[in-house]
């Protein structure tokens, strides 16, 4: 092999090498259309910057009210509501490969946790509606143990970590927007969300993404709920919507995106320019390589 075509094999194996990178560090919006205990509640990936669903994973089997994936071990999380038609108000895990759900086991709460996020310690947090409550939940078996008395009345509840801050809405897409504080339980309002396109509707689920806070505008919350995939700005309380999402969406969280090659890999428009720049390559040394070849 000459040593222009060593040359060219390097630059192959460093393109595919940042492929490689981009696609294992993309960050993947996945929902749950569990709202109103839908009993056909399936995992599902959408579009950031419209809200559509891209991909329908697969079949969750429990109706899921929030979502949250370990900082550590990469397991997706999930809380059940009242209604769901197998194991409601329980924890459990969701495969991100086929969507199926696997029982943790019961919170022993009287309601369900409406949302879950994880704190960077590997800290399991959710909203109990059982009594407005800020709750941690034991990874091995399910069980939440309420921080504090929060002095809330909510419903239709989102919570996400963003860095260390941890956001709370749970007064309807029009009410206040919190912190909380996950030492004591306690809120501290910061704004009042405006702007929201189902104004008289609820905040559902949150999510955070580069310090962007992600959030379901449902029109009910109840079972066959339209749905709005929105941003929120957390100092000025203004709501911007992204555009319609799925019928039921009550749980939404980022996370790596599936395996390469996987039967829900979906690569981004970068993803796909640095695979054609690998495959346009290494066309090119075949040929150069063929016509060395004596003949």
């Amino acid at each position: 092999m000459t040593k222009n075509l060593a040359h060219m094999f390097r630059a192959i194996l460093a393109s595919l090498c940042l492929a490689t990178a981009g696609i294992s560090s993309a960050q993947v919006l996945y929902g749950a259309d569990g709202g109103g205990g839908n009993p056909a509640t399936n995992l599902l990936i959408l579009n950031p910057a419209t809200g559509a669903v891209t991909s329908i994973v697969g079949p969750i089997g429990m109706a899921v009210t929030g979502m949250a994936f370990h900082p550590v071990t990469g397991v997706l999380y999930g809380s059940t509501g009242n209604n769901s038609p197998v194991n409601p108000r329980s924890i459990i895990t969701i495969n991100t490969t086929t969507g199926a759900g696997t029982l943790v086991g019961a919170t022993g709460l009287g309601n369900p946790l409406a949302d879950l996020s994880f704190r960077a310690d590997g800290t399991l947090f959710g909203w109990s509606e059982a009594g407005d409550d800020l709750a941690t939940v034991n990874l091995a078996t399910g069980v939440a143990t309420i921080v504090s008395d929060s002095g809330l009345a909510t419903a239709g509840s989102g919570l996400t970590f963003s860095g260390a801050t941890l956001f709370f809405a749970g007064n309807g897409a029009s009410g206040d927007f919190y912190t909380i504080n996950p030492a004591t339980g306690l809120s501290t309002v910061i704004s009042t969300l405006n702007g929201a396109p189902l104004p008289g509707g609820q905040i559902a689920a949150m999510a955070s993404n580069g310090g962007t806070i992600f959030a379901v505008n449902t029109a009910t919350g109840g079972l066959g709920s339209a749905t709005n995939l929105v941003t929120i700005n957390t100092a000025t309380g203004a709501v911007t919507n992204l555009g319609a999402s799925s019928t039921n969406l009550d749980a939404i969280v980022f996370g790596p995106a599936p395996a390469p090659g996987g039967p829900n890999f979906i690569p981004t428009l970068s993803e796909w320019a640095m695979l054609l720049l690998f495959l346009g390559m290494l066309t090119l040394a075949s040929r150069r390589l063929k016509a060395q070849r004596p003949r």
